[in-house]
């Protein structure tokens, strides 16, 4: 599992899986709690990303501020 390769205890989906909803949500974050090492479970989370589909524009803008003010 990746979240205890990586010490990973915040994991964010997004597309269309995001759209799914809180029932696979809620089934994606029991296995990870049954999977993960302990010390990763006992903190590890899945949520959605909340951007949508915004997130490509905002990161663009991001990044052009960012080359504009260095």
């Amino acid at each position: 599992m990746v979240m205890n390769l990586f010490n990973i205890t915040v994991a964010i989906i997004g597309g269309g899986v995001a759209k799914a909803g809180k029932i696979l949500f809620d089934l994606i974050n029991e296995t990870v709690k049954s999977r993960a090492l302990k010390p990763i479970a006992e903190k590890a989370i899945v949520i959605p990303a909340t951007l949508g589909n915004k997130a490509g524009i905002l990161s663009a803008d991001a990044l052009a501020l960012e080359k504009s003010i260095h």
